[in-house]
């Protein structure tokens, strides 16, 4: 009767399943990370939502530019502001310390 050569690859049952939970480790704390990360900087009101992203564009162009439209009325003491689109140039930035409708 012939031998049967050793297989296997040295590795331990204790040692795969260390490397196995320490890589599933490292996967999670990645992941935790990600999920529980705070943005920095304005973020989109809609975040994803297609229709509500569509609703503050005045008319669909090839070349669309975003920014604020001005002052739309006054409301306590600040005025409260547009922000929109136009298709003939560039509009001034949104103003970040402004109330917007």
């Amino acid at each position: 009767m012939s031998e049967v050569p050793d297989q296997s690859n040295g590795l331990t049952p204790s040692f795969f399943a260390l490397v196995l939970s320490g890589g599933l480790g490292l996967v999670a704390t990645f992941i935790t990370v990600v999920a529980t990360r705070h943005p920095s900087g304005p973020q989109p009101v809609a975040y994803g939502h297609v229709q509500t992203l569509a609703d503050p564009v005045d008319e669909w162009s090839t070349t669309m530019f975003w920014g604020d439209e001005g002052d739309g009325w006054w409301e306590g003491p600040r005025p409260v502001r547009h922000a929109g689109t136009a298709r003939n140039g560039p509009l001034p930035p949104v103003n970040m310390d402004a109330v917007y409708a």
